[in-house]
């Protein structure tokens, strides 16, 4: 009876479903050579709803990711240095 019992229990419980691997997908990816001959990767990064900007250097298999924010942060430095050649302030109000 106790064995009945279990049976029916066990049927009635959703079966164990096999979990999904997380998986980043590159969506773009750039590569180019700095002056000191080093092999960067400039690439998006996209997992479900985040999106990363992700710069790697391959010889040292570093990675810097970058979100949204910090990557309008790093463009606004970088188009500054192009244009300036200096930072601007960010203390400044």
């Amino acid at each position: 009876m106790l064995k009945k019992l279990f049976s029916k229990f066990r049927n009635i419980l959703p079966k164990k479903l096999p979990k999904k691997i997380k998986r980043i997908n590159t969506v773009q990816e750039v590569s180019f050579v700095d002056l000191a001959g080093t092999s960067l990767i400039l690439e998006i990064r996209t997992n479900g709803n985040d999106t990363m900007l992700v710069l790697t250097d391959k010889k040292s298999q570093l990675e810097f990711l970058f979100d949204q924010e910090l990557a309008t942060l790093l463009s606004v430095l970088i188009q500054s240095y192009a244009v300036h050649k200096v930072f601007p302030d960010l203390d400044e109000e």
